[in-house]
Parts: structure tokens; C-alpha cells; sequence
């Protein structure tokens, strides 16, 4: 069974087609969908998988990134190991390891970078304080605590549920309107 390219099946569309403005999506992707083929091959003592010409090409166009970013990984020679059939070096098995964290990382940027923060704030405030009668008294209580308390326990909440927190980045701030808004009771 051949896998052609690297393709994250999401309504008719690929990571790379998603993702065409991030070149280091395709660097990082390319090596991850040689380690894909790899794995396969040595996995699989029957499988005849080939590397799509496109990630070939990508990875031949910048051995030198390659070798920079990924402590002198030789693509030529991992080329090889990888058309031979034979099983990746240690110095070819981090690499790979290496390129799908940062690839995992780039495209989960990317997807946070659309996410709709206001829906996913509210929802998920609203899971954090249940509208059950004691999570009332929790919510009211939150209100008497200081603001640098109550903007810790929002730091905890967002950094408990896939956000980071970055010293002067892009994100949002957590300001009083943003506690009042998140924090009080919503009365409706």
C-alpha cells in the first residue's frame, strides 16, 4: 500500500494546500512523510513504498536546511538508507522525530491561529464553572479575590486547556473587561 504524499484527510483539502504560506510546514512535512514511507518499509518486509517525487524534491532542494536544523543530517545518504531499504541511522531517526513535533507544532499554530477564541473562551469557561447551584457560589467567590489572583486562575484555566502563555505575544489580554465577562455569573 502506497500513502501519496501526506495528506490529513479534512474536508477536500491537505495540509499542504491549507498551509501554502508556511514553507516550513512543507520542510518539516517532507521529512515526516519520508519517516512515514520508512516506517512502512521497514515495518512491512513485503511493502514496495516510494517517496512522492514532490517531498524527493523538496527534501534534495534544501539539504542544506536540512543538515543546518537537524545537527548535519545528510538527506542524500538518508535518501539512500531509504531506497535500499534499510533501517534509519539514529542520527536519521531523531531527525525524523524532531521534524514531526516541530510539524505537529507549526500546523497546531496555525489551526489556533483560526480558532474562533471568543466561542472557545465562553464554552469553555461555561465547562469550568458548571451552571449547577454550588458553581454559583464558586463564580461569586471568584469576584472577592484579588486581580492578580483571579488572572493567575484565568492563566491556569487557559494554560489547562491547550493555550501558552508568551510574554508579549499577539493574544488577548486579561484585563477587567475580560474577568468580568469570563468570571461573573451570567445572568440571564
Amino acid at each position: 500500500m502506497q500513502t501519496e504524499g501526506l495528506m490529513i484527510n479534512l474536508p477536500s483539502y491537505s495540509i499542504d494546500n491549507r498551509y501554502k504560506s508556511s514553507e516550513q510546514i512543507k520542510l518539516y512535512g517532507a521529512l515526516l512523510a519520508l519517516g512515514i514511507q520508512w516506517r512502512n518499509i521497514t515495518t512491512h518486509s513485503e511493502a514496495k513504498n516510494v517517496l512522492d517525487e514532490e517531498f524527493v524534491k523538496i527534501l534534495l532542494d534544501n539539504k542544506e536546511w536540512y543538515y543546518t536544523n537537524f545537527c548535519h543530517l545528510a538527506i542524500d545518504a538518508a535518501l539512500d538508507h531509504f531506497n535500499a531499504h534499510k533501517s534509519p541511522s539514529l542520527k536519521e531517526t531523531t531527525s525524523i522525530i524532531k521534524a514531526v513535533l516541530r510539524f505537529i507544532e507549526l500546523v497546531d499554530t496555525e489551526l489556533i491561529r483560526e480558532l474562533d477564541t471568543e466561542r472557545y473562551l465562553s464554552e469553555l469557561f461555561e465547562e469550568h464553572f458548571s451552571i449547577e447551584e454550588k458553581q454559583k457560589d464558586k463564580r461569586a467567590l471568584n469576584l472577592t479575590l484579588t486581580k492578580e489572583r483571579q488572572i493567575s486562575m484565568v492563566k491556569n484555566i487557559l494554560l489547562s486547556n491547550g493555550y501558552t502563555y508568551t510574554d508579549g505575544s499577539d493574544g488577548f489580554d486579561i484585563d477587567d473587561e475580560f474577568l468580568n465577562k469570563y468570571l461573573t455569573y451570567p445572568t440571564k
